[in-house]
């Protein structure tokens, strides 16, 4: 058998592979199904599957539940994307089994490009949602896919089909610009071995135009786009006609307390119609009472924005506003809506008190003062503006006096509410004022006594006595104020089983005047529920110091974020280990080191100064000694 294209070209034809592989081979192949039909094939399964993938409610057709469908969390759904991407990349290799290894190439791309597209546009439509997790299904049935597709191409156009004699495949002409071959013999009958040089001008040009089919590229190429075209616009006419229906399936999903999917259906709502403001109002207020973590938050704070640039008139959505900002600690945006508020509202004692906390944040501090000066005079009520107010005075003005006459002045016009003593008591434990303080807190409890704030606050000041009579000597008064703070806090955790200040108040509690055992058990159960909760990590370096594991001590210390509100204490538990070591000149070093990132109204820095002179007595150096 002779080439057509090229004279004495002889192919040689046989094969000799097992029954089995040349019925895949034929099947995969060519013979059984032309080139027409595999065509048709491929392109019925491209548009069924990105009709099962968009369609609001695909299985109508066949009288099954005309609803939206939910989005199913289950593996179920990854192994339908796994099988449908499986099969439309083997489809999509059956078709170009005729075609250059480059044709299949950029099948295969397409399927990868058609998983990606789908799955972000399935984000607008009713009932489903865009998941990344779907996406790696996606790719992981077109690797599996390409996988296979390529063995059975390769069976299809092995080394055992028709070959010339010089093994190249019949119908693979790219081949020929590779051959190399001598002059043939005037009159000789022998098979020619062509280069390309020796070709002429008509049979390079034929030979090219078979490898690559610009004309058929170019067809495919506009069914691609007309298809793709086509789905996108269908799609959308679909999202925008169901566009009220994905407002409803959030509302419903919000009074199911279902946040995180009405989250889901307002977003794709309000990217549908821009305008409705009220609907990327109620969207902000999900995000914000889905609980603000970072990106939440940041995501909370520009939809606000949105929505007050386009009604500033929403006074309700600026003072979430506010709040959000100063969680973010955008104090400054804070100010700015808290000021554009009291413009029109001059009495608003909570307008008042906010404004001072974004000036303290600032450290204005006298312009926080008068802020909560007013807050104090407009809602004299709001109990944390005095406290504020006190501390401020106390701290940072210097008007230790007027703090005193203020916190007295709290009690005269709120002396029937125990958040008033209880502001009192804390105040006064801060000054030193620790039996003024506690008679505060039983005057609280009275009012108040199934308080869980104000058990907490008795059991502080119960350790502090305990740790007074522990420094004077008294075992007996230790033993029973032990005793009466382990009451408070356990009372108070009957009555608040997961307040974690409580928790660890008793922990604290146990290390020092019970079972330090029971203390790290009582701490290991709760690093288990919130392992990244810093005091926690704190309290195990302590416990685990004052028990010699110094790796368990370190790991610990390690845990500790690194910010420099957190470098204070990392530094000074990691000058205890080394204090506990016995190497005073590092634990020396490492101790000045964290007195640097305190203030001398810290209580840290008083420990700190502490383990300093012991560090300078040990070292024998008395005229650093403190």
């Amino acid at each position: 058998m002779t080439d057509p294209l090229i004279p004495n070209r002889h192919i040689v034809s046989g094969d000799t592979r097992p029954a089995i592989v040349r019925v895949c081979a034929a099947v995969f192949g060519d013979k059984v199904f032309g080139g027409r039909v595999k065509f048709a094939v491929t392109a019925v399964l491209a548009c069924a599957l990105s009709y099962v993938l968009l369609a609001r409610n695909p299985w109508w057709i066949f009288g099954l539940e005309d609803r939206f469908t939910v989005p199913n969390d289950g593996g179920s759904d990854k192994v339908c994307h796994f099988i449908g991407y499986f099969g439309l990349t083997l489809v999509f290799l059956w078709y170009s089994t005729s075609k250059s290894i480059q044709f299949a190439v950029l099948l295969v791309g397409t399927a990868a490009i058609h998983g990606g597209a789908t799955e972000l546009l399935q984000q607008h439509v009713p009932g489903r949602v865009s998941d990344w997790s779907d996406f790696q299904a996606n790719l992981l049935g077109i690797g599996v896919g390409t996988a296979s597709g390529l063995f059975l191409r390769r069976l299809v156009r092995g080394e055992e089909s028709s070959t010339d004699a010089f093994g190249i495949h019949a119908g693979d002409r790219s081949q020929l610009t590779t051959v190399r071959g001598e002059p043939r013999k005037p009159g000789s009958t022998e098979p020619v071995s062509l280069t390309r040089e020796a070709m002429t001008g008509e049979q390079i040009s034929e030979i090219s135009f078979r490898v690559v089919n610009f004309r058929f590229l170019g067809i495919f190429a506009s069914v691609i786009l007309i298809l793709f075209g086509s789905v996108y616009a269908i799609h959308g006419w679909q999202v925008r006609r169901n566009a009220r229906d994905l407002r409803t399936l959030g509302e419903t999903a919000r009074e199911a307390g279902e946040i995180g999917r009405a989250q889901r259906f307002y977003s794709q709502y309000v990217g549908l119609v821009p305008g409705d403001v009220n609907a990327l109002a109620d969207y902000g207020v999900l995000l914000d009472e889905g609980g603000l973590s970072p990106e939440a938050g940041r995501h909370a704070f520009m939809v606000y924005e949105n929505v007050l640039r386009v009604d500033p008139a929403r006074e309700d959505i600026r003072r979430r506003q506010i709040q959000v900002a100063i969680t973010l600690g955008r104090t400054t945006d804070a100010l700015a809506h808290v000021e554009i508020l009291r413009q029109t509202h001059p009495t608003d004692g909570e307008l008042d008190f906010l404004a001072g906390r974004c000036h303290e944040m600032l450290v204005d501090f006298q312009a926080a003062a008068e802020s909560y000066e007013a807050a104090i005079e407009h809602a004299p009520r709001r109990i944390e503006a005095w406290s504020r107010l006190a501390d401020i005075y106390q701290n940072n003005l210097d008007l230790k006096e007027r703090a005193r006459s203020l916190v007295d002045r709290l009690i005269d016009e709120n002396s029937l509410d125990a958040d008033a003593w209880l502001s009192r008591a804390r105040f006064l434990e801060q000054t030193g004022a620790i039996d003024e303080a506690a008679a505060d807190l039983d005057k609280a409890r009275e009012l108040d006594p199934d308080n869980a704030k104000i058990l907490l606050a008795a059991a502080e000041i119960g350790y502090a006595k305990t740790r007074a009579a522990r420094l004077a000597g008294r075992d007996g008064l230790v033993e029973r104020t032990a005793l009466e703070t382990r009451q408070l806090i356990e009372r108070g955790l009957k009555l608040s089983p997961d307040n974690l200040d409580l928790r660890l108040r008793l922990v604290v509690l146990e290390s020092h005047f019970g079972d330090p055992q029971k203390a790290l058990s009582l701490l290991e159960s709760i690093l288990a529920e919130t392992p990244g909760e810093s005091r926690s990590q704190i309290l195990l370096a302590d416990l685990t110091i004052a028990q010699g594991d110094f790796v368990r001590a370190r790991e610990a210390i390690a845990r500790l974020p690194r910010t420099p509100g957190s470098d204070a204490m990392r530094l000074f538990l990691e000058g205890r280990v080394a204090m506990a070591s016995e190497k005073w000149q590092e634990a020396a070093t490492v101790l000045t080191e964290a007195r640097r990132y305190q203030s001398n109204s810290n209580g840290l820095a008083e420990r700190t100064d502490l383990a300093l002179a012991q560090c300078f007595g040990q070292l024998q150096n008395s005229d650093e000694e403190l």
